[in-house]
């Protein structure tokens, strides 16, 4: 159990350094007017989107099967949304 403790933390570790630089590249290649564009033109899908992410942290899940389900799903549209290269209205 020991021996594999040390390949899953690092494999851990591995994963989020290259989703963080994933996610940096990504966003420092866009020109900031397209985010600006993305969070004024699409201001209520993210914002839906969020809704779903507060009501997860804000209220008994209980009895809710799907609501993890829609928050995680809120939580990548939003930021999809918000750094999507494709103008709102052209085909997203």
């Amino acid at each position: 159990m020991v021996y594999n403790v040390n390949s899953i933390t690092q494999s851990c570790y591995r994963t989020f350094n290259e989703f963080g630089v994933g996610i940096y590249t990504t966003v420092s290649a866009q020109d900031p007017s397209t985010l600006i564009n993305n969070f004024i033109y699409s201001f209520g899908d993210i914002y839906d989107s969020l809704r779903d992410v507060i009501i997860l942290l804000s209220s008994n899940s209980r009895g809710y099967t799907n609501l993890p389900y829609e928050a995680g799903y809120g939580l990548g549209n939003a930021f999809y949304v918000f750094i999507n290269p494709t103008p709102p209205g052209k085909g997203n």
